[in-house]
């Protein structure tokens, strides 16, 4: 569809922000790209996201376009977990879609080192120890965050436990453990974004956890 109206010599208002061009950048990675078939045309993918669409009987440089703006421009994000592994990783990616990013982690090193990397790269981040199975510190950091830069768009909930063994090898301490940190504290910073989040009239909850969990 968005091939269609482009050749037709126009684009909707929601691709307002693609900017076009006649040939594709020369340092294109053309080996990372790979076919899709739509709607007559064939679009080449990179990293996920569409990078030009071309006609099947014309040439597959006719057209190319590239997205300016970033999705998350202005925006405020909150991550838990985001020391190491996928919250580290979902912070970085909240942050290079512009978002401002509040990196925690129990560890307050780790935190420091991501914000760290993500601003020396361009972008907005600052870091804070958090305890997530703290009721009151996980509230009071979340409202911290919307009251400070005056909104909250984005709560990245990940921070969580993994114990390892069968059923009769886990202890109750053990299972009380996972329960608070895997379930509860999920719970509890939902509950806490939710506020922000409706007042300014909308908002993003994400809840994420490896294969282990």
């Amino acid at each position: 569809r968005l091939h269609h109206r482009i050749l037709c010599g126009g684009v909707r208002d929601d691709f307002a922000d693609l900017h076009l061009f006649v040939d594709p950048p020369r340092n294109h990675a053309r080996s990372k790209c790979h076919w899709h078939d739509c709607d007559g045309c064939i679009a080449y993918l990179a990293d996920n996201r569409p990078t030009h669409f071309a006609p099947r009987r014309q040439s597959p440089q006719l057209i190319w376009f590239e997205r300016t703006d970033k999705l998350l421009k202005d925006r405020v994000a909150f991550v838990t977990g985001a020391g190491s592994g996928i919250g580290a990783a979902g912070a970085r990616a909240l942050a290079k879609e512009g978002a401002h990013v509040v990196v925690t982690d129990l560890n307050g090193d780790t935190a420091d080192v991501v914000a760290k990397a993500i601003r020396d790269g361009g972008s907005s981040a600052e870091a804070h120890a958090l305890d997530v199975t703290d009721d009151g510190a996980l509230m009071e950091a979340i409202a911290h965050t919307a009251q400070t830069p005056g909104r909250l768009d984005v709560l990245h909930s990940h921070a969580g436990l993994q114990i390892e063994g069968k059923l009769e090898q886990v202890s109750v301490n053990q299972m009380d453990a996972s329960w608070g940190l895997n379930v509860r504290a999920h719970f509890v910073a939902s509950q806490a974004a939710l506020g922000p989040m409706r007042k300014q009239g909308g908002g993003s909850v994400i809840i994420t956890s490896s294969n282990s969990g």
